[in-house]
């Protein structure tokens, strides 16, 4: 037996919801949560411990001793009455609860929550989606370039990918390979009866076109007929002859003109979808509380018509394939057919590589047509700020360090591959999280979301290691640490580089000097350091925490005005929290007096 409930505390209200796995809920964003667990003595053997995860972030579950017999009641370890029981406050949108168990082979209870936000959260989020969708090229660009991916797939991933990109890889193959079908086609040789003034019916199956044809006979001249006939000559203006033609109309070639007959309807579909959504109106409540998707369908219809134009190019070009194809390989269309492996398309790499293509986009998923989350992943204000942040981080680290992004990839996180992870092919609809700026002065690298581990045989000089007193978990594994941003900053006239840690937190900036400086000071600061080139490690240079909401102050210090990065005599390490908006850009000045000081300290 497992059941599950939340007593919610709205103001001065109480209920209690059911929740079911895979269920749905609506909350407002300042309501207390209070979660109940209550398992049989077997199913608690059977499954272990629980452990309550509020988004990502790992929260315990406490168990009542008072529980009637055979049976564990859990409760979550913030009372109602604790301000850190609202959970989802200054959140905004969709998030998941889910509860996992010790032993890795139960399956976790999942629950989604709608989160309902303040309108002045709702006028933040504006903002920065605005501001996200008047540079959605550089958006597009920094967070889903393909420009450093390799173009493969491997036996795991290969049917995840999404239809449309799927659809659009192969048809570009077959654009950039319509030479070599033009060289090397599958085709039979098939006799063909044509009309020639220069024919003759001496073959059986011309012989049979003249006897059924008598009526296009005329009498003719000594001179000029072309068809003896009991005793008399008859004059046909054209005859028949029978020729030997390619015939390309078979399987193979079926397959790849069907292909491009599906994809044709398959884009014609999305360009339809995608603008009745832009041409619809969103109707709004007045009242205290705003649901996300009313502010995201305003950005979402911005970034629609980009996606329509994209979609509308890339049927440009699989109208000019289908019109080439036919003149190469005609054929009849099958919209059912299925690639096979033939022994032909087993000699011939291009029939090869296009009938794996044109299998994996047959068997990708059709996308989701949901109005409002398939754009970015953007599915709460706390992922929309760090997006806003990564792209405003882009423009500063820029303007600042007078650099230009060089590279970028997707690169994989595990203890083995050390700090910086391994590159990999960026999965579909992941943000690239890591880039790198050159220039003449200096090279920025800046991480996004980068997993720190414990040093290890691989750790090389200039890793980050995590020097934590922690341990590791069934659920996360080996401990690291995940803070939203790295910075490592180069120069050739210092003697070592400058590390920055960055978090982006959606909130103002009381909450950022009561609650998160308090505790990401130990667990940054203290417990994340840089390997150096004799193996000592030294503690990284700065923590700043970037926050969007200014009624409660721009800044936040930790040291005496003198010492601040912004002062006369810095003091390193330290920790600030500044306001970082597209309307209130807070950071760039620190970074500059960060830069000059460094000048001066490490030449």
């Amino acid at each position: 037996m497992i059941d599950c409930y939340a007593n919610i505390y709205s103001g001065t209200d109480e209920f209690r919801i059911p929740l079911m796995d895979s269920g749905c809920y609506e909350v407002r964003e300042n309501d207390k949560l209070v979660f109940h667990l209550i398992l049989s003595e077997q199913e608690f053997l059977n499954i272990g411990e629980p452990i309550l995860l509020i988004g990502d972030i790992p929260t315990k579950f406490i168990r009542n001793d008072n529980s009637p017999y055979g049976e564990y009641h859990f409760v979550s370890s913030e009372p109602s009455y604790s301000h850190s029981s609202r959970y989802f406050f200054n959140f905004f949108g969709e998030s998941e609860v889910t509860i996992c168990f010790d032993k890795a082979e139960a399956k976790p209870l999942i629950f989604k929550f709608n989160i309902l936000a303040r309108k002045e959260n709702a006028k933040l989020a504006e903002e920065m989606l605005g501001f996200i969708s008047d540079n959605v090229d550089d958006a597009a660009a920094i967070c889903f370039s393909r420009s450093k991916n390799g173009g493969g797939f491997n036996s795991e991933d290969e049917h995840k990918f999404s239809k449309y990109d799927a659809v659009i890889h192969a048809v570009k193959y077959l654009s950039r390979t319509l030479p070599a079908f033009v060289n090397d086609k599958k085709a039979h040789w098939k006799q063909m009866v044509i009309l020639s003034q220069n024919g003759q019916p001496t073959g059986p199956d011309s012989v049979y076109w003249a006897l059924t044809n008598l009526d296009k006979l005329s009498p003719s001249t000594a001179d000029n007929y072309n068809i003896y006939f009991n005793n008399r000559g008859y004059h046909f203006d054209e005859q028949p002859k029978e020729v030997l033609i390619d015939d390309t109309n078979v399987y193979e070639n079926i397959v790849i003109n069907s292909f491009l007959y599906n994809a044709d309807k398959f884009l014609l579909a999305l360009i339809k979808h995608y603008t009745e959504f832009t041409g619809k109106e969103m109707i709004y409540s007045d009242t205290e509380y705003v649901r996300f998707d009313h502010t995201m369908s305003k950005y979402a219809k911005i970034a629609l018509k980009m996606r329509i134009k994209d979609i509308e190019d890339n049927h440009e070009l699989v109208k000019k394939l289908i019109y080439s194809y036919r003149k190469i390989i005609n054929s009849r269309i099958n919209p059912n057919i299925s690639p096979r492996i033939t022994s032909f398309v087993a000699k011939k790499a291009h029939y090869r590589e296009a009938f794996r293509l044109i299998n994996i986009a047959n068997l990708s998923t059709a996308p989701a047509f949901d109005d409002t989350n398939f754009l970015f992943g953007l599915k709460n204000l706390s992922i929309v700020y760090e997006i806003t942040s990564l792209i405003m981080l882009h423009k500063s680290i820029s303007e600042i360090f007078e650099v230009s992004l060089s590279l970028q990839t997707y690169r994989d996180y595990s203890e083995s591959n050390g700090f910086g992870g391994a590159v990999v092919n960026r999965p579909t609809g992941v943000v690239n999280n890591h880039f790198m700026f050159s220039g003449d002065s200096f090279q920025v690298e800046l991480f996004y979301e980068p997993k720190i581990f414990p040093m290890t045989n691989s750790s090389r000089p200039g890793d980050l290691i995590d020097t934590s007193n922690s341990f590791a978990t069934t659920l996360y594994g080996k401990h690291h640490f995940c803070p939203d941003f790295v910075i490592k900053i180069h120069s050739k006239k210092w003697k070592k580089s400058l590390t920055l840690i960055i978090d982006a937190k959606y909130k103002d900036a009381r909450n950022v000097r009561d609650y998160d400086i308090p505790k990401l000071i130990p667990r940054y600061l203290f417990n994340i350091h840089s390997l150096s080139n004799d193996n000592s490690v030294t503690p990284i240079d700065l923590l700043i925490l970037l926050f969007p909401h200014d009624k409660a102050g721009t800044l936040v210090k930790t040291v005496s005005s003198k010492h601040f990065i912004t002062g006369s005599h810095p003091a390193l390490p330290q920790a600030i929290g500044t306001i970082y908006a597209p309307s209130n850009n807070g950071l760039d000045d620190k970074l500059r007096s960060l830069v000059q000081y460094y000048n001066l300290k490490m030449m």
